[in-house]
């Protein structure tokens, strides 16, 4: 190698340097970014786990509060059924009230044990408590003894100081639950103030850190240009140093050497070359069949698969197929939760339930096959056409009351009710879709083994409020919450708290277990107010305060139905100009996700 030539390597290697250092800074503030990043978003989520803990505490004090009352009412009419009739079976459900209550006073003592001021309530409330019970006794121990004028003694557990006493109770538990919400509501106020200085914090650490890592960086940046000019210097001067020792080096060589050839690589040399090789990694594609089915096209995707235009090979008939991804195959709690949706498809049979007609495993994946439908889901048919007539919307709920009704008649919760969960067909139908987060409650031996991390699953949009702070206690009133949710949807245009200040999922969470709904006549005018009273009880923070059962629901939604016309909704639909919106698309809380 030539002088001329070693001076344009080291120049080459130079630079090489020092763009090398250039990206080592870049990659280091980048790096820097996303820890300050991921730290906001770590005390985020530690805010949001301990306001719902605090949630949780304080329906928890005042459920006990509450159950002590009705535990007081149940030990009093065992002894009035007592002394009324002289029956001893009467102080068997009075025995019973008595022990609970004390069982619940404990309870309350541990739940209130790091508050005070909550402790001395409860001194004072105890006592009331037991003279109460005093009085119970006395008269019982009067009706036993055969006292003349025991017959008093009925009007006494309810006027006097019977009533005197009941009135000191239920005053005493009115001032703990007020003391109980009063505490959530500053301990929430804290929490939003620190979390918020916390932000503030590292949003200035982040800032400071970039200032420091940029200046950095166009130090080095000069730097390395002044080496660039400086080396390119000293490589001019001595190119032209060396060039006469080059051309006299040429003139010397009378002939040129012959070059040696490279001898070629051995075979075990070409073996190692190409086992070192780094071979890049490509997804396997899916296979054209898939057992009895011949894959023909992507319809969607969700959290627990994909669903394809499939044709059943033997039967020559199309249909939906989902298959769980092949990345989850090695999570056990994904194929036991896919394995569990197509038991749960498989147990209903019902006009307004997409139908399951298989389901399988084969080439290590795992799938469910279902009816095609021909239509358009309400997320997008309302996006096209915004708020939807009333009549039309009260029909589609009460089908999807329907739907409800017969899963909740074989023990099914569905979890995730929304308006890209129904589909309206062309025939005026409405199909319930995605059992993908159904919960099989009662007595299934493995419910609890697949819930019981207690993760919120869900869309908050439409989740009602013990679904997120108690996921493995709700029922059926948790689907009746989401179809509130979705009628509100569908006659406003947005979810009750779609607003911009419910910009995250925790925020909406929060919305629906302390919030109030914002009126449904607000947002829209002509909503008949019965029909917005039944709203209000589907969207009830309190699961006794709703409808019992989807099929009440259903009753009630068909008078507001009259003159629905639900085809013409979708024909409607359908002729507007340019192709439908994409379907919602709305943060999805699942198992283990926060």
């Amino acid at each position: 190698m030539t002088i001329g030539k070693q001076i344009a390597v080291g120049f080459g290697i130079a630079l090489a340097a020092q763009a090398v250092v250039v990206g080592l800074t870049w990659v280091s503030t980048v790096r820097l970014a996303d820890r300050q990043r991921f730290a906001v978003e770590t005390d985020s989520q530690r805010f949001l786990v301990e306001t719902n803990r605090w949630v949780a505490h304080a329906h928890e004090v005042i459920a006990q509060l509450q159950g002590l009352l009705l535990l007081l009412d149940d030990a009093e009419n065992g002894a009035r059924g007592f002394v009324l009739t002289g029956d001893l079976a009467f102080l068997e459900p009075y025995q019973d009230a008595r022990e609970r209550i004390d069982r619940t006073l404990k309870q309350l003592r541990e739940l209130t044990r790091d508050n005070p001021a909550q402790q001395r309530r409860l001194d004072g409330l105890e006592p009331k408590v037991k003279a109460r019970l005093a009085i119970l006794a006395d008269i019982i121990e009067r009706r036993r003894q055969q006292e003349n004028g025991f017959e008093k003694a009925v009007v006494e557990i309810r006027t006097g100081r019977g009533k005197a006493a009941m009135d000191e109770v239920r005053e005493a538990v009115s001032d703990l639950e007020n003391e109980e919400r009063t505490l959530l509501v500053q301990r929430n106020k804290a929490a939003e103030e620190k979390n918020a200085a916390a932000e503030k914090a590292a949003e200035e650490k982040s800032a400071a850190a970039e200032k420091a890592v940029r200046s950095h960086l166009q130090a080095i940046l000069g730097a390395a240009v002044a080496a660039a000019v400086v080396l390119l210097l000293v490589g001019v001067y001595l190119t032209r140093s060396v060039t006469v020792l080059s051309r006299q080096e040429r003139n010397r060589e009378a002939t040129p050497l012959a070059q040696t050839p490279t001898p070629p690589l051995s075979a075990s040399a070409r073996e190692a070359t190409v086992y070192n090789a780094p071979t890049p990694s490509a997804p396997q594609p899916l296979p054209e069949v898939l057992g009895s089915y011949r894959l023909l096209d992507k319809l969607g995707e969700g959290g627990m698969g994909a669903v394809y235009r499939a044709f059943h090979v033997r039967l020559k008939r199309m249909v939906a197929l989902k298959i769980l991804p092949g990345g989850l195959l090695d999570d056990a709690q994904a194929v036991a939760r896919f394995q569990r949706e197509m038991e749960a498809g498989g147990k209903l049979d019902h006009p307004n339930i997409v139908r399951a007609s298989d389901a399988g495993e084969a080439g290590g994946r795992h799938f469910l096959v279902m009816e095609l439908i021909d239509g358009v889901d309400l997320a997008r048919l309302a996006s096209r056409l915004g708020p939807l007539p009333v009549a039309d919307v009260c029909e589609a709920g009460r089908q999807v009351a329907q739907a409800l009704q017969h899963a909740h008649e074989h023990g099914l919760v569905h979890r995730d009710v929304k308006p890209s969960n129904l589909i309206l067909t062309p025939a005026g139908a409405v199909k319930l879709l995605d059992l993908g987060l159904a919960r099989l409650y009662g007595n299934q031996p493995n419910a609890e083994g697949l819930t019981a991390s207690g993760a919120a699953m869900g869309t908050p949009d439409y989740m009602a409020p013990e679904q997120a702070l108690e996921p493995k206690k709700v029922d059926i009133r948790a689907d009746l919450y989401s179809l509130g949710c979705t009628l509100y949807r569908l006659l406003t245009g947005r979810p009750p708290f779609g607003d911009p200040p419910y910009d995250t999922a925790g925020k909406k969470m929060m919305a629906h277990a302390q919030a109030p709904v914002p009126a449904v006549r607000g947002r829209r005018p002509d909503v008949p107010e019965r029909l917005a009273g039944v709203l209000e009880r589907l969207l009830a923070k309190s699961p006794a305060d709703r409808f019992g059962t989807p099929a009440e629901v259903a009753a009630v939604l068909k008078r507001f139905a009259v003159g629905h016309d639900l085809p013409r909704l979708l024909a409607a639909a359908l002729a507007g100009r340019g192709p439908l919106p994409e379907a919602e698309t709305r943060e999805h809380v699942e198992e283990g996700k926060p």
